[in-house]
């Protein structure tokens, strides 16, 4: 299949590497500065230029703004195009691995006629992977919501398809589910047959588990602790009390800054970004002699090679971004944790996963809330601003969790001075000692 892909940034850059260099022919972005330039080798055109020579690629967008580049395709009269959301976490990490892979094609049978539910970039990849094994006689399944643009597409492209409502008992042996469903429509069998789900297996690929932290699961059962994030309205005296009453605490990102200020040290340290893991902040942070456990993403194959201490832990970074729903919330952190935005977000599941019952937040100031993409500061005031805030992807995390506790009789306050997050029931820090 050709593709071009919309957004010659970081995430259009993470989809060109999962893909064959081969089938990109372009990528699209608006800025002006890209325009005409170089990317990954391809050229860099314009929405206009995709419309006039490139309509027999497909476009799938990349960048975070996926609603109004919908809506602007629309105007255009464009319908071939997917959305890289639509992908499951492996399809959008920083860096290629081939345990997905791998596992899709040790658990087929060359024999077996498929049906592959998922008209997305990931279905069509599925396809190509068992064509590779040599099972030539599956199928897409082509959803009823497909445009005539994007079917005529794959019929050029020579790919055997089957339309959702004609799938009966008996076509095909067994359905690989390669796009995301809700829990509720997941059933043992799809349309009759028996079906795999491929979207969210890595709970199934031994790759990613590490058997470390299955052995923290429950070891601070009905007990209280507090997520210190890193916004402008942390207090090194907020720190100190926390030191004096030996309070539990998980922190983030660049806390190193506070450690020349405070005797506080965090007792789990969480990292996932890879530019973090290979910076100058985690040395700064020192996990491996200053925090009790450091939970560090697996992110960075660079930072992996070497050997770690014991207290550092691989934790398996699920990379789905989804736009459309709530974000899934881990139970099994020993296999994966999700992704909503932040990586607050990840510390909620990982605190979960240990038994709390009773999470605080602290310097969780949600200061982007009401620009999606806008920079934000930290408490060391940093002289240039460089983390941007997905406010709808962050603000659903954090709707999923409060859900997710609500349920499982868990509490969530928002001990934070100030701030814009009030998805959580708010609690004065100061009257909690």
């Amino acid at each position: 299949m050709k593709y071009v892909i919309w957004g010659a940034g970081q995430r259009g850059g993470r989809l060109f590497r999962q893909l064959q260099p081969a089938d990109v022919m372009a990528f699209v972005d608006k800025s002006e500065e890209k325009a005409g330039a170089s990317f990954y080798g391809k050229k860099v055109i314009s929405l206009e230029e995709y419309a006039e020579q490139y309509r027999d690629s497909i476009l799938v967008i990349t960048h975070t703004f996926e609603e109004t580049a919908v809506r602007e395709l629309e105007t255009m009269g464009i319908q071939s195009y997917m959305r890289l959301s639509d992908c499951p976490g492996e399809l959008q990490e920083q860096d290629t691995r081939p345990f997905l892979k791998n596992y899709v094609k040790g658990l087929v049978n060359m024999h077996e006629v498929y049906g592959i539910w998922g008209c997305t970039v990931y279905g069509l990849e599925v396809y190509s992977w068992l064509s590779e094994i040599g099972n030539d006689h599956s199928y897409l399944i082509i959803e009823k919501n497909v445009s005539p643009e994007l079917l005529r597409i794959i019929t050029e492209n020579g790919y055997r398809f089957v339309l959702e409502d004609e799938v009966s008992p008996g076509h095909m042996d067994r359905i690989l589910i390669c796009r995301y469903r809700e829990e509720s429509a997941r059933s043992p069998v799809f349309c009759g047959i028996a079906q795999t789900d491929l979207f969210d297996c890595s709970d199934v690929i031994e790759e990613y588990y590490n058997p470390e932290i299955e052995k923290l699961k429950h070891i601070h059962d009905g007990e209280t602790c507090f997520i210190v994030a890193t916004g402008p309205s942390l207090k090194i005296e907020d720190l100190n009390i926390l030191e004096q009453k030996q309070i539990p605490t998980f922190s983030v990102n660049e806390v190193g800054y506070a450690y020349d200020s405070t005797p506080w040290r965090p007792t789990y340290y969480v990292g996932l970004d890879r530019g973090l893991l290979e910076g100058e902040f985690l040395q700064r942070v020192k996990p491996e002699e200053q925090c009790k456990v450091a939970f560090l993403g697996d992110t960075s194959p660079l930072y992996w090679e070497e050997k770690r201490g014991a207290n550092v832990l691989k934790l398996h970074f699920c990379s789905e971004w989804p736009v459309d729903r709530y974000p899934k919330f881990s139970e099994d952190l020993a296999r994966k944790a999700y992704g909503g935005g932040t990586i607050v977000y990840v510390c909620m599941q990982l605190a979960v996963y240990m038994g709390f019952k009773q999470i605080y937040l602290l310097g969780v100031d949600f200061t982007g809330a009401n620009e999606h993409g806008s920079k934000y500061e930290h408490f060391f005031h940093e002289k240039e601003l460089r983390s941007v805030s997905y406010t709808d992807l962050v603000r659903a995390g954090y709707i999923k969790a409060r859900q997710y506790a609500e349920t499982h009789g868990i509490k969530i306050c928002n001990a934070t001075r100030g701030g814009m997050l009030e998805v959580f029931e708010r609690a004065d820090f100061d009257s909690l000692f």
